[in-house]
């Protein structure tokens, strides 16, 4: 293996003034170590961290699983066109390692993906039921008066507003919890590799044919992963997705279709319409679900003990945390604390319910201000969240208004894609001052782009 002579440092544990200027180092490096072969990559952490995240008109998107095809070899899962355009650069690879034009076998071996699509939805149910658990613990030490689902929410938004914490699939999604791996275009060569540790990919960069590794990937649409070079992610408005690429075949040049065509995929519109899911409308329905969860739990875990000219709160025996001293013992009256099934649950609190628990949450986790322009967008929220009818247009104002990834023209103000033209570099956040969410703080521009190419 080729030695790492690129004085790589920033990881994990170091002093946020030492990280910053080290991971200013690995980007500058990296840079013009590609910029000498050609851009040919993606930096998710600076340029596009919502990049497969979101849809051409900015709304976060996320791949239908059932549409997804699983690799028979492989931990390859991806959608059908992504397969066809791997194999194809594999074949390609490994043709060239075969008769002695490269040695890239050294480092990503026989280049099986050993990783790809990641279920954001499964890690999120164990995100939210790990915080619930949590909750409840707290709740139940408290001894507060919670005897139904609407009293439980209340104390939840309390909990969740002094503790800063992100709650909902929405921000979660959107936030750094979730990885590219949740877009079903990104595919890893090598497993278990950290992202974190940039002393350990100086080797990559440092071996003298990762120019080829580079090129390669290009040929066949897809990008090479800045900041985890094992990591190959689909361009989907490059010139071999969207328009093909020419092969020579036994001294012929034959011309291959995109592989979003091969796929019968016409556009890339037609592939976030068709293939993908609006992520409000999962966050809305997998929020009911964690207060259900939350509340069953909770209801489990306790019961309403009654004495004359008393009430009291006691945990359950079976309730390991709590101490012997909670434990009162049991009166001849108890009641249990309200239960229900899970469609008993949705049947006895509304839509309009749920809705305005959505809303409270994303205010919170955005941070927004009561400002002119939030009352107004709550003024609307609220009269649809009233009919039954209009769900959909309520999560659609939240989607509108609660969005973390539309990116503005300076000169015309309007969202990005609804301009074919002009530099990407002057591209800034609208003026949409608390609506912008706690994001922001981190270390990333949070810009998208889906249209760059990158001339193959």
């Amino acid at each position: 293996m080729p030695e790492d002579t690129l004085d790589f440092k920033a990881r994990s544990g170091l002093g946020s003034r030492t990280l910053y200027e080290e991971r200013m180092h690995y980007k500058l490096v990296t840079s013009q170590i590609f910029n000498n072969i050609n851009s040919n990559y993606i930096d998710l952490w600076y340029d596009v961290p919502f990049y497969g995240k979101v849809d051409r008109k900015g709304s976060l998107v996320v791949p239908k699983k059932k549409l997804l095809t699983y690799g028979a070899k492989d931990n390859l899962v991806s959608f059908d066109f992504v397969h066809k355009a791997y194999n194809d650069f594999r074949f390609y690879i490994k043709r060239n390692i075969y008769v002695g034009h490269t040695q890239l076998q050294n480092l990503f071996g026989d280049f099986q993906v050993k990783n790809s699509f990641e279920d954001s939805t499964n890690e999120y149910a164990g995100y939210s039921k790990s915080m619930v658990e949590f909750f409840n613990k707290q709740l139940i030490a408290s001894g507060k008066f919670v005897i139904n689902p609407k009293s439980y929410v209340a104390e939840l938004l309390k909990f969740l507003k002094t503790n800063n914490l992100v709650f909902s699939y929405y921000s979660f999604f959107a936030s750094q919890l979730t990885s590219i791996g949740s877009t079903g275009l990104a595919l890893e060569l090598l497993q278990g590799k950290n992202f974190d540790d940039d002393p350990g990919k100086g080797m990559y960069f440092d071996d003298i044919e990762f120019d080829k590794y580079v090129k390669a990937a290009a040929k066949f649409g897809f990008r090479v992963n800045k900041n985890a070079p094992w990591m190959l992610i689909a361009d989907l408005n490059s010139k071999p997705m969207q328009f093909g690429h020419t092969v020579n075949r036994h001294g012929k040049d034959i011309k291959i279709d995109g592989y979003l065509a091969q796929g019968m995929i016409p556009s890339i519109d037609y592939l976030f319409e068709k293939q993908y899911d609006k992520v409000i409308n999962i966050a809305y329905y997998t929020l009911k679900i964690a207060i259900y969860e939350g509340y069953s739990d909770y209801a489990n875990k306790m019961r309403i003990l009654v004495t004359p000219g008393k009430r009291t709160f006691t945990p359950d025996a079976n309730f390991k945390s709590a101490s012997t001293a909670e434990i009162t013992r049991q009166p001849d009256v108890s009641y249990g604390i309200a239960q229900y099934s899970f469609s008993e649950f949705l049947e006895a609190f509304t839509d309009c319910f749920f809705l305005r628990i959505f809303e409270r949450i994303l205010r919170m986790e955005y941070k927004t201000k009561n400002s002119i322009k939030y009352k107004q967008f709550r003024k609307k929220f609220l009269k649809q969240s009233k009919d039954i009818m209009m769900t959909n247009s309520a999560l659609g104002l939240l989607e509108k208004f609660y969005n973390p990834t539309i990116i503005h023209d300076p000169k015309t103000r309007k969202p990005f894609w609804t301009n074919s033209r002009g530099p990407k570099n002057f591209l800034t956040f609208a003026n949409t001052g608390d609506m912008i969410p706690s994001e922001k703080e981190k270390p990333t521009a949070s810009k998208i782009v889906t249209e760059f190419y990158t001339g193959y």
